[in-house]
């Protein structure tokens, strides 16, 4: 498998798709259909897929989008400064949502959650997850196939 070159590690909706690309890549190695790729991701595993996205553009979020303790699923957002007719209250209805899916809108990921969960778009509530310590089977092999052009240095780890 090639390498991923990210030319810098802003939050644009080519390098997040990039990313999505590089794990689908992973798991179908792994001997995965594209079906159990969009389950595992989807179902069981969402905010594994938001925190790698994450670890590699930290300055993407991750947002649940709510229903109950039960019922959510977890996208990685980003602020690509998109106008769309969400909420004007909520502070992450311009953002672009992505998941194994790909892109969203804050409108078509709230529309995504209910078909889902089979309920009424009026009930989803949008939370910031703070970066939990999650590990997925394939969070080493992502990190070691991507690296990003132009990164500044680190100084401390």
């Amino acid at each position: 498998m090639n390498m991923l070159i990210l030319k810098n590690n802003e939050p644009t909706a080519e390098n997040i798709l990039s990313l999505i690309e590089i794990i689908k890549q992973i798991e179908r190695e792994n001997g995965l259909t594209e079906k159990q790729i969009i389950d595992k991701y989807t179902h069981n595993d969402c905010l594994c897929l938001a925190t790698m996205i994450n670890y590699v553009l930290p300055t993407t979020k991750m947002v649940m989008l709510v229903l109950d303790e039960d019922c959510f699923h977890c996208f990685v957002c980003a602020d690509l400064k998109e106008k769309t007719n969400g909420l004007p209250q909520n502070k992450y209805a311009n953002f672009a949502y992505f998941d194994i899916n790909g892109k969203k809108s804050f409108e078509q990921a709230c529309e995504y959650v209910c078909l889902e969960f089979n309920t009424d778009t009026q009930n989803v509530v949008p939370v910031e997850v703070k970066r939990p310590i999650l590990e997925n089977d394939i969070k080493q092999k992502l990190l070691s196939l991507v690296d990003i052009e132009n990164k500044p240095p680190v100084l401390f780890e």
